[in-house]
């Protein structure tokens, strides 16, 4: 009875030295996890922030819930204006309703993203053009969770592009009213 109560004993005892083996095994498992985790929550947050075009997370309802600095710059406002802010409040007036179209085909299932120029509406009523796109973000349980926006600068484009129409049109309009036959 002794020799069994010294069996038991050491089984137990190996039982918890075992237990106690795994448990750091699986914890250490846990911390390498938890630190490829954070460092790649840190790769993104890094291209979020440093992205040379606008981006932006928006929750179900369009409202934007984090920014980063390029699209702060596009549209001319501080971050802490912008937290909160509908999306549909940035754009211009008259292309909010194709956008509101184009994101209940999205909310529905019926695109994957998407995509389209629309006019963004700075402060002091100034506008600026963008490429719009926008993609539906969801959860491991696949339900939509919230909405990835980003944003390229197309002002500078457009610009030219009306330049270079304006300077056809007086072209045209010179050679057509032109005396001289040519």
């Amino acid at each position: 009875s002794a020799a069994m109560r010294v069996l038991v004993v050491l089984a137990v005892g190996l039982a918890a030295c075992l237990l106690g083996v795994i448990s750091r095994h699986l914890r250490g498992e846990q911390d390498r996890a938890v630190g490829a985790l954070r460092l790649t929550e840190g790769v993104l947050q890094a291209a979020f922030e440093g992205a040379p075009g606008g981006m932006a997370v928006l929750d179900l309802d369009g409202n934007l819930q984090q920014v980063n600095q390029a699209l702060c710059d596009l549209l001319g406002r501080p971050r802490e204006e912008l937290l909160g802010t509908p999306w549909s409040a940035c754009l211009h007036p008259e292309d909010a309703p194709a956008h509101a179209a184009a994101l209940e085909r999205l909310m529905a299932g019926e695109a994957w993203t998407i995509q389209r120029e629309a006019r963004l509406r700075l402060k002091e009523r100034r506008v600026a053009w963008g490429l719009v796109g926008m993609s539906l973000v969801h959860d491991s349980a696949a339900r939509p969770h919230h909405l990835f926006l980003h944003v390229a600068n197309l002002t500078d484009r457009v610009r030219s592009e009306a330049r270079l129409r304006q300077s056809e049109a007086h072209f045209r309009n010179l050679f057509e009213m032109s005396p001289i036959p040519l």
